[in-house]
């Protein structure tokens, strides 16, 4: 009896030095210039040298923000949270370097001093983003926010020894039915080296056949359609608006494309179409916003179901952002024939 005391002892003993190893490992930040930063104005200059799209950004409070359709729920929540700081740093990827949530105001291109020559988008006057440190001196930054318009609330909590991105967004109402959205709150996680919503217990759904088409929108979108199997044979129809580089350069594709889809992209977007639960998300998205593109993704899965997501503004979920991400990507990025 003494000796089986005496092993479940040690037993617990070990455990308790392993997880306080771990969790000490877990807590160790290495050196990087975010975790130096030690005041707003050394952050801004941080944030300013990053990315050359923020040369002009200013650090501001969601309180001081303002934006088009923004309001007062947008302060009462943020107050209500008691976000009032303009950034925080938390190791989101837990790669032992500090990363930098920050909220703030962005002039670096406005439409008075928008150059023409330069492909970049006008600068927004709600700016909510998370530079990610991947070492080495890489980093990266993460836009949180929707296009030009409203505003979120995000701030950081730790679950089960990780920290995840919590993004707030205020109810908003007008008459227009398309400019009704419920408030909603997301718990984000960087995977698939993006920010989605952070799930747990992910399952495993037998994919058999994932279909996806864009529609027109006012300007050039690009309007294709992908079809790919289980095994990775796709077709890729390029109807309009669709180029090999950014900003509608390179070569125009036109016509029907075959591919078998590269291993590690078929790979990606099914473990990704699994981790985002694709069947439990809605029907339907949109922006509140007109004149957007629509996508359609459709996915075969499980002995013949099918499920199908219609999302104006390409904006549905953070999940559905990385995906809609990905399908553009693989236009470019397979060998196409």
């Amino acid at each position: 009896m003494k000796s089986f005391l005496l092993s479940i002892l040690l037993f617990l003993l070990l455990s308790c030095n392993q997880q306080t190893k771990a969790q000490t490992e877990k807590a160790i930040i290495k050196s990087s210039e975010i975790n130096s930063l030690k005041n707003e104005q050394e952050v801004e200059h941080f944030i300013r040298k990053s990315d050359s799209l923020y040369r002009k950004f200013t650090l501001k409070k969601v309180q001081d923000l303002t934006c088009i359709g923004c309001d007062s729920s947008l302060v009462s929540l943020a107050n209500r949270l008691n976000v009032d700081y303009t950034y925080i740093k938390a190791d989101f990827d837990n790669n032992g370097y500090m990363d930098i949530l920050a909220t703030g105001e962005n002039k670096t291109y406005t439409s008075e001093n928008f150059n023409p020559d330069l492909d970049v988008a006008y600068s927004k006057s709600f700016n909510a983003f998370v530079i990610m440190d991947f070492g080495e001196g890489k980093t990266k930054l993460y836009d949180l926010t929707e296009e030009i318009y409203r505003g979120i609330v995000p701030m950081v909590e730790y679950q089960d020894d990780k920290a995840l991105l919590i993004v707030y967004t205020p109810k908003y109402e007008t008459k227009v039915v398309r400019n009704k959205r419920k408030g909603v709150k997301s718990e984000l996680i960087f995977k698939f080296s993006d920010f989605v919503e952070y799930n747990p217990l992910p399952k495993a759904y037998s994919i058999e056949k994932i279909e996806y088409n864009t529609e027109g929108c006012f300007g050039q979108c690009p309007i294709f359609s992908m079809e790919i199997n289980k095994n990775g044979t796709s077709v890729f129809i390029a109807k309009e608006y669709n180029y090999t580089k950014p900003w509608q350069k390179g070569e125009l594709l036109e016509g029907v494309y075959s591919a078998t889809i590269k291993k590690e992209n078929l790979s990606e977007l099914t473990e990704v179409l699994n981790y985002i639960d694709f069947p439990s998300l809605q029907d339907h998205y949109n922006v509140i916003w007109t004149d957007d593109q629509t996508a359609v993704l459709k996915v075969t899965y499980n002995n013949g179901k099918v499920k199908t997501i219609k999302d104006y503004g390409l904006q549905g979920t953070y999940g559905m952002r990385k995906l809609h991400e990905m399908f553009f990507n693989l236009r470019t990025n397979q060998n196409w024939e």
